[in-house]
């Protein structure tokens, strides 16, 4: 779990981020649910850390922050400024999108 991405990324900080879905209902994936990830993750690694918190497999996600589409996999959060972002409005969710 969280150990295994932070061994992977290093010493980069740490971002609790709400995951809510559109896609689902609440008992359908056990959210929302908080989790903690390196800011340096990469948008596939966050898929694979999705699916072992709520069973949702990586493929049938499509996830945004802030309105904004993660959709490069091989990009990382920082990429997209979340980490800007959550620092500011630490409540503003990832959203798993229809």
């Amino acid at each position: 779990g969280e150990y295994v991405y932070r061994k992977r990324y290093g010493d980069c900080p740490i971002l609790s981020l709400l995951v809510t879905s559109e896609l689902h209902t609440d008992t359908e994936y056990g959210g929302p649910f908080w989790i903690h990830v390196p800011s340096k993750i990469r948008v596939s690694d966050l898929r694979d850390y999705i699916r072992d918190r709520s069973g949702i497999m990586p493929g049938l996600m499509k996830l945004a922050y802030r309105g904004q589409s993660l959709d490069d996999e091989s990009r990382k959060l920082e990429h997209y400024g979340v980490r800007y972002w959550n620092k500011k409005f630490p409540d503003w969710p990832l959203v798993i999108k229809r």
